[in-house]
């Protein structure tokens, strides 16, 4: 697998007012994947050297010790290793993180990191491009789900899919969350490899390095490098039909209602009924990192995490719109635009997020450090 650059360059209601790849087939919890459009870019080895938020001791359902990664079909070529070159390329029999390799930083446990709305503020980004492109007026509190024709402004299933076209190039533009710098490096100065799983293609690889080495953050296995890999799940790539231009005749109006239908449907099955290999894809890659928790601000993204075998913890981050509550894409209702469901006089169905057997709250980066930092204390007093 080629070497990851390192550079120093740069029930209620939700209604209210990289450049080479290499792919590979992971057995993923509850059934194959199919991960041939899975792209990850690894480092090759080298060495490495205010109140939180809560959790049960003692929770069985909690999944702390890191899953083993004994997966045959994995191409270990694609996995990041931490420290020297272990002996054997398979890591099998890992127990609560602990690589056989004694040349390794003291602690080994991996935190999985999303990348978008975690390390960059990609939704407010979006909101501003969007208002300065379209004359709207969204905000990020206008945001309440991620699945954007669902949010005020955005129009149709269409609509949303070819303005998201033209909106996925802003890094450039883009801030980084409050307090990520830091957070991300004390992590890194309590030992654990870090790795970036996003939702984003490969083709964000090299905007993505460039933006975090503008913010003295590298990708690498060196020990000053604060994350150890990137890995690109492409969630979303090549599942919408072609979508075209949008027309005024005739047969350009009854090609949008088939086109809006066959995205509900791509939206319905893949995401509402949690049949898409994409959506479990990246409970797969975090089980061959031997990932021992996964921090993400969109609960949609958790639940397959949370569901595997073995599970992975995760932790919500953010007090965002969008994951206040849990919203969905399966009923009729959610099927429905924003300015459908308003003409219907019908508000968009969601219910709580229930936290525990696993899944835990980080309203800030100071919550995610003090979180890990007293997740790191009850491991050694275990």
């Amino acid at each position: 697998m080629p070497v990851a650059t390192r550079t120093n360059t740069r029930q209620g209601t939700l209604d209210s007012p990289s450049k080479r790849t290499k792919t590979a087939s992971i057995d993923s919890p509850g059934g194959d994947v199919d991960m041939s459009s899975y792209t990850g870019t690894s480092p090759s080895p080298g060495s490495l050297d205010s109140a939180g938020p809560t959790r049960e001791r003692g929770n069985s359902g909690s999944g702390w010790n890191t899953p083993a990664m004994t997966s045959p079909s994995v191409d270990v070529s694609m996995l990041a290793k931490h420290g020297s070159a272990p002996p054997s390329p398979v890591l099998k029999g890992l127990k609560d993180g602990a690589h056989a390799n004694a040349n390794t930083r003291k602690n080994l446990r991996v935190i999985g990191v999303d990348f978008d709305d975690v390390c960059a503020q990609f939704i407010p980004t979006v909101c501003l491009e969007h208002n300065l492109r379209y004359g709207s007026d969204i905000t990020e509190a206008d945001m309440h789900t991620y699945f954007f024709f669902q949010n005020k402004g955005w129009g149709s299933p269409a609509d949303a899919a070819r303005k998201m076209k033209g909106l996925d190039r802003l890094l450039h533009k883009t801030a980084p969350v409050p307090g990520f710098v830091e957070g991300l490096k004390a992590l890194h100065a309590m030992g654990h490899p870090i790795h970036i799983v996003t939702a984003r293609s490969p083709a964000s690889h090299d905007d993505i390095v460039a933006w975090l080495g503008e913010l003295g953050i590298t990708v690498g296995t060196g020990e000053e490098d604060t994350i150890a890999a990137l890995w690109f799940t492409d969630t979303y790539g090549g599942t919408k039909p072609e979508l075209g231009e949008r027309g005024s005749t005739e047969s350009a109006i009854e090609r949008e209602e088939k086109l809006n239908e066959q995205l509900k449907e791509v939206w319905r099955e893949g995401v509402g009924k949690g049949k898409g290999g994409k959506i479990k894809l990246r409970a797969s890659v975090l089980r061959a990192i031997n990932a021992a928790l996964f921090i993400d601000d969109h609960h949609g993204n958790l639940q397959p995490i949370l569901d595997a075998d073995p599970p992975v913890p995760c932790l919500l981050f953010g007090t965002y719109a969008w994951n206040r509550s849990r919203s969905g894409v399966s009923s009729p209702v959610e099927l429905m635009s924003y300015e459908e469901r308003l003409a219907s006089g019908l508000a968009l169905p969601a219910s709580q997020i229930e936290e525990g057997n696993g899944l835990y709250r980080a309203a800030t980066w100071v919550d995610v450090v003090k979180f890990v930092k007293d997740w790191d204390e009850e491991d050694k007093s275990a």
